[in-house]
């Protein structure tokens, strides 16, 4: 009887052991985010801007303004057709 007595006294005690959540460490490990790196687009002037408008394709090229998001917007003729045009700070071209 001494003899089950202690088995059921050693099981529960090493269940107790084995079934019990681990140490939580102490020491905390901060991650750190890379700093954010903000691109800065190219600006391109008035000039640049007709250039690019010119070298699409179109001529006569008129109204050219520069927006408050820095775009350029302007009118020009492509064939018979007068369009409006947006040119962006990379000098990429496209109707509006």
């Amino acid at each position: 009887m001494k003899n089950l007595l202690s088995a059921i006294v050693m099981a529960v005690l090493v269940g107790t052991f084995v079934l019990a959540p681990a140490p939580q460490s102490t020491l905390t490990v901060l991650s750190r985010a890379p700093a954010e790196t903000v691109a800065v687009a190219p600006v391109i002037d008035d000039t640049a801007a007709k250039a690019a408008i010119e070298a699409s394709g179109y001529r006569e090229v008129s109204g050219l303004i520069k927006a408050a998001d820095g775009t350029w917007r302007a009118t020009a003729y492509i064939g018979t057709a007068e369009v409006q045009l947006v040119v962006d700070s990379r000098g990429r071209v496209q109707p509006d």
